[in-house]
């Protein structure tokens, strides 16, 4: 039967003959590389029984051996992932996309926002020395898998990615805008520093395609409505301006007919509210309307930009103090659960109406139950005292604030009527409304009456002799 099929005779005995020289097979002879490379090629098993790796091991036979156990635990995943180069390399595709916690936070400048980084990029990874492979993994060729080959490549990917993502948002100053304008020097980036990192492994990174650099929905969602809002705050800008403009061309005409014709009459109160009122928004909007500053001084209605501004009061409330929060009931219960048992304990003893160990038992239990109502009543005591001492410096603290803010806010308030005063000594015609505080309005009166003619006493007293 050997004699018919030599070729199973000559695999039967390279076989014998490998396992009985298996301990001095080397690398370093021809003869045993090419003897081991011949027993490997008949079956990739035959490469885990080799006992001396760094003298055994030849990259011809850890490609055959690693391509093979890349190709059968492939198979156990729902994506391929496995192929062969046109050298006959093994393979490994990396399809990534951001899982959860793998986000990438950064600093957007263009944004003006910390944000997260989602992205999607696949790549290949090309194992051109499969024994540098076997010796950086550092495990048992028998555990060599596809699984533990994947996620060590796809941490490196990972790990490249943050590092060229860093400089990119860092150093370059890219923000989310510009993102898809840089793919292919993202690609470049990654490629340059993926292969530095995959030089130990014996392995190559190509094919880097970078399919999505996208920000999570909700701050997109965010920016969209903050664009909606810059275009609508921006239209109305420029449709105040638009009516300051047409509001003072009315005001300049106006002056100018009534000084052309020498009108005494000045403009009504709602004429001069009305483009004051335009006039400070052009101003609060930082466009100019052309006229001097000195002009502007002249006009009756720009006193009201000088009126001082009541403070406003602080809407705090003062706290109430905090209560003592004791309960001893438990405590209390014990106590005279203790006292009954020893008393009755003693009157029973006395009277020998139990037996005498009955009574002892009696009063034991009184004693104990006294002794633990009395410690837990001062445990109790205790932590009653730590919560109130606690509550009471809290109590103390808003007091403070409530109290500091109170009396900054009489500070202000004093300064408010001594400023009122002296702008209604200046402009006695431009009184408060009727809403202002009655002792600010009082005090006001009282400094414009100090500056202004008093009437004749004669005439106050003549009037009641003419009734």
């Amino acid at each position: 039967m050997a004699q018919g099929n030599p070729e199973i005779s000559s695999n039967d005995k390279l076989h014998v003959s490998m396992l009985a020289r298996l301990s001095d097979l080397d690398a370093g002879s021809p003869s045993d590389r090419e003897d081991m490379l011949q027993w490997v090629r008949i079956n990739y098993e035959n490469f885990v029984r080799l006992p001396y790796p760094d003298k055994q091991y030849f990259p011809a036979i850890c490609r055959i051996f690693v391509s093979k156990r890349l190709e059968l635990t492939d198979n156990l995943s729902s994506v391929t992932r496995f192929s062969l180069s046109l050298k006959k390399f093994p393979c490994v595709k990396l399809d990534y996309v951001t899982a959860r916690n793998e986000e990438i936070e950064y600093y957007d400048k263009e944004l003006e926002i910390v944000t997260y980084l989602e992205s999607a990029f696949s790549l290949t990874f090309r194992i051109e020395d499969s024994q540098s492979l076997l010796r950086k993994l550092d495990i048992a060729a028998s555990s060599l898998n596809m699984g533990t080959v994947y996620e060590t490549f796809r941490s490196i990917a990972l790990e490249s990615w943050c590092e060229v993502i860093a400089g990119l948002v860092d150093e370059s100053g890219v923000g989310y805008y510009h993102f898809a304008a840089n793919y292919s020097k993202i690609s470049a980036k990654m490629e340059s520093v993926l292969n530095a990192k995959l030089l130990p492994y014996g392995t190559v990174a190509t094919g880097i395609k970078i399919e999505r650099m996208s920000i999570p929905p909700a701050v997109r969602e965010m920016l969209r409505q903050n664009s909606y809002d810059r275009r609508t705050e921006t239209e109305r800008f420029r449709i105040d301006n638009e009516y300051a403009d047409m509001y003072l061309e009315q005001y300049r005409k106006k002056a100018e007919i009534k000084s052309k014709y020498g009108i005494e009459e000045s403009l009504t109160e709602l004429e001069k509210d009305k483009a004051l009122e335009r006039y400070l928004k052009r101003l609060n909007n930082e466009r100019r309307s052309g006229i001097e500053e000195t002009n502007l001084m002249d006009r009756e209605d720009s006193y009201a930009d000088m009126m001082p501004v009541k403070p406003v009061k602080p809407s705090m409330v003062r706290p109430d103090p905090p209560a003592h929060a004791t309960s001893y009931s438990l405590s209390i219960i014990m106590i005279i659960a203790a006292a009954v048992a020893l008393i009755a304990g003693i009157v029973l003893a006395i009277l020998k109406l139990i037996p005498a160990v009955g009574a002892y038992v009696l009063i034991g239990a009184g004693a104990l139950f006294l002794v633990v109502g009395v410690a837990l009543m001062i445990v109790l005591r205790h932590k009653f005292a730590n919560k109130y001492n606690a509550e009471l410096e809290k109590y103390k603290r808003v007091c403070k604030i409530y109290d500091e803010a109170h009396l900054q806010y009489e500070k202000d308030l004093r300064k408010y009527e001594i400023a009122l005063a002296e702008y209604l000594k200046k402009h006695p015609e431009a009184l408060p409304p009727d809403d202002y505080n009655k002792v600010v309005k009082a005090v006001a009166m009282q400094e414009v009456a100090a500056v202004a003619p008093a009437p004749a006493p004669a005439a106050a007293e003549e009037e009641p002799a003419a009734e």
